[in-house]
């Protein structure tokens, strides 16, 4: 309905295809973003952080997760463990691991995106948790 209404703004070189996938996704992004600022979200965040303290078997299974995140973290390439300590854990810019680590940019980019899908797919499905860890 959206593509129907604004057909007058709609420029021809944009191809059908390309503009429902971009107004699909920004429809989407927004939704997502009503549902995270509703007050029912908050609270069910809230109610969650205080369920998984008290609860043993949560704090059980996030440190088997951790266990397990550091030794696959050990069998990564050394340069790819320290951008990804550094990156994540110590929530150190690329500019200033670049630095640090005397690389360029481009290669700190290139290493966490690496060590990162490599991490991925070994976690398995635990790779939820560590989107989870890295959130902030």
């Amino acid at each position: 309905m959206r593509l129907w209404t604004n057909r007058t703004k709609i420029r021809q070189e944009d191809t059908l295809r390309s503009l429902l996938f971009i107004m699909t996704k920004h429809y989407l992004i927004n939704a997502f973003r009503t549902k995270i600022n509703q007050p029912e979200y908050e609270e069910y965040i809230q109610y969650i952080n205080e369920r998984s303290v008290d609860d043993a078997s949560c704090q059980l299974e996030y440190q088997e997760f951790v266990a397990k995140f550091r030794a696959i973290l050990k069998t990564l390439p050394e340069t790819q463990q320290k951008v990804i300590t550094l990156s994540k854990i110590e929530q150190f810019s690329n500019k200033e691991i670049a630095d640090k680590l005397s690389l360029s940019e481009q290669t700190v980019k290139n290493q966490l995106s690496l060590g990162l899908k490599t991490l991925k797919e070994k976690l398995g499905s635990l790779g939820v948790y560590l989107m989870l860890l890295f959130i902030n």
